[in-house]
């Protein structure tokens, strides 16, 4: 038996090749699943769905007054800033201190800063 190019049997080529493509497999399944699990994922109307962020945090919440009333809390206890951005992206505020402090509503989709 002739081994290939690189010292290996054509066999042996198949057999690694089959084992990469099941782990690179694998590693993407498992990403998805990461992915999943980190990011709760809800159904209908996405501009109901606010994502709060500060510094340490980030949280999905439903409901846009949830949403404010829970900025509001978190910019009071932890004395920072708290963004709210709508999944859609057309909606941003910001809260300090428990008060919005900017807000901002895009009214055209394609809209560029």
């Amino acid at each position: 038996m002739n081994a290939g190019r690189h010292g290996f049997f054509p066999c042996c080529v198949l057999v690694l090749c089959t084992a990469a493509a099941l782990v690179g497999a694998c590693n993407r399944r498992n990403a998805e699943k990461d992915e999943e699990a980190a990011e709760p994922k809800f159904t209908g109307d996405p501009s109901t769905h606010f994502r709060l962020m500060t510094r340490v945090e980030e949280k999905v919440i439903e409901g846009r007054k949830e949403a404010v009333t829970i900025a509001k809390e978190w910019s009071l206890e932890g004395g920072q800033n708290v963004m709210v951005e709508r999944e859609d992206g057309r909606v941003k505020m910001s809260f300090r201190d428990g008060e919005l402090v900017d807000y901002v509503f895009e009214t055209r989709k394609g809209r560029r800063a």
